[in-house]
């Protein structure tokens, strides 16, 4: 449909090209972005979560990690507004429903609570037995009348601490593509593996398949944030099931490559044109997209698009598709060059970080040393910003590929940096929802640790 021009404003599209730093292609950054509206009203107007959180209840979470668990469950239950909804599934060799998506009346926090408090933790690690009672519920929910006049935004939380008895990564994102497959199903899926002994792997596919974020939980303390950033991130959104289609005007031109992973992407003719598909796009965070073109200087004209771009989504206050072109002429003097830069510095450091891993795995350790030795000493001469992430990350991989083994430590926090830098993620509250929601949730903790103190004194 064509777009009107207050409609236009609820979305900005900002294309950059950069300096050719790495090779004879030339980079250019695509960046969209949902300005917020004043706290109140998006607090207000909030759109309703429903959070179905997979629990991994194996004998390793035993002691801290599942007392942390339990108790930032509870708190979260306690912010979430009466209108939201909640679901517990719990797994070790199997699964078992706790409770369905149920919405948070005061009987009802009270209810859930209990049932929390009494998990308990025992046996091994079978993930896929959880997100099959997971996917079934979000099925179940799809087909039902109820919410018809609602908008919810759907979040799967899976949090698991090992190594899955059953199935490797790859085997699990098949299991859940063909859980998922022909439903049409918009829920997003957020990972959080907990110590380095967990397999980052799984974490990593599951989280890319739903366009979530994996989590690598060091600090158990901090899981409660992390649920408050998902749950932000829920209620803040303003559309599910947007798309970016990016195509290339100019045949003679060719996009040699998108940043990003290849299951961020999927692909058409990726010479001219790809699209990525984008299951929740809450306000205030900035989603940003890095590709090389090869450029045909002697075919573009001064009056000629070189990029033709298409965002559409369905906008939730209205319940209408809604389709944003923008395009982008090669001769216009681009003054955001520094900013398309770091974008390019960001993606090509950790699309290195990815490449080295995989040939970590595969034993190549001359290959992955080499390039990692040449990011480093690239970085260390050119690389001018404030940003000590990228050189430090790359230091932190080099120690892998000095020997056979390696520490499965080392690994998992590569692998973890490597997703949050990649989708420009590390920020975990991207918007003043998500800090409202964090500062309440830390008195809430605060209170709870004081009162379980004040308990076991008594006691």
């Amino acid at each position: 449909m064509e777009v009107e021009k207050d409609q236009k404003k609820d979305i900005e599209i900002s294309i950059y090209k950069g300096d050719k730093l790495f090779n004879q292609n030339t980079p250019f950054i695509i960046n969209l972005f949902a300005p917020e509206k004043k706290v109140e009203e998006e607090v207000e107007k909030k759109v309703r979560a429903d959070l179905v959180c997979v629990i991994d209840i194996s004998g390793s979470m035993e002691g801290d990690k599942i007392y942390q668990v339990k108790e930032s469950l509870k708190i979260l239950v306690d912010m979430m507004d009466e209108k939201d909804r909640i679901a517990l599934i719990l797994f070790n060799s199997s699964a078992k429903l706790l409770n369905g998506l149920e919405y948070l009346t005061s009987e009802n926090k009270t209810k859930i609570k209990k049932k929390i408090e009494e998990i308990n933790a025992d046996g091994g690690t079978n993930i896929a037995s959880g997100l099959q009672i997971a996917v079934d519920i979000l099925k179940k929910e799809k087909n039902s009348q109820n919410n018809e006049n609602e908008t919810r935004s759907s979040t799967l939380i899976l949090l698991s601490d090992g190594q899955d008895n059953e199935m490797d990564d790859i085997r699990l994102g098949e299991k859940l593509k063909s859980l998922t497959k022909g439903e049409k199903l918009s829920f997003t899926l957020n990972t959080f593996g907990y110590g380095y002994d967990h397999d980052p792997k799984i974490m990593n596919r599951l989280a890319n398949l739903r366009d979530g974020s994996f989590f690598l939980v060091e600090d158990y303390n901090k899981v409660g944030e992390y649920f408050v950033s998902v749950l932000g991130g829920c209620i803040s959104m303003i559309s599910k099931n947007a798309q970016l289609d990016v195509k290339l005007v100019n045949e003679k031109c060719k996009i040699v490559k998108i940043f990003g992973g290849s299951n961020l992407y999927s692909y058409e003719s990726k010479d001219l044109f790809f699209t990525t598909k984008m299951l929740q796009f809450i306000t205030g965070k900035e989603y940003t997209y890095a590709l090389e073109i090869q450029i045909d200087e002697s075919s573009i004209k001064p009056e000629d698009d070189l990029l033709d771009i298409n965002f559409i989504y369905d906008d939730i206050k209205t319940n209408k598709k809604i389709t944003i072109n923008t395009k982008y002429n090669y001769s216009i003097k681009d003054l955001n060059f520094a900013k398309a830069n770091e974008e390019y510095i960001r993606s090509q450091t950790y699309d290195v970080l990815e490449q080295a891993l995989k040939l970590r795995e595969e034993n190549k350790l001359d290959e992955g040393k080499k390039i990692l030795k040449d990011m480093r000493e690239w970085l260390e001469k050119n690389y001018k910003g404030d940003n000590k992430n990228y050189l430090e990350d790359i230091k932190k991989a080099e120690p892998m590929f000095e020997k056979i083994r390696f520490e499965q430590r080392d690994f998992t926090y590569a692998i973890s940096q490597t997703r949050q830098m990649q989708s420009k993620r590390s920020e975990f509250y991207s918007n003043n929802v998500q800090r409202i929601l964090s500062d309440n949730y830390q008195k809430a903790y605060s209170q709870s640790q004081l009162n379980n103190m004040n308990k076991n004194n008594d006691d």
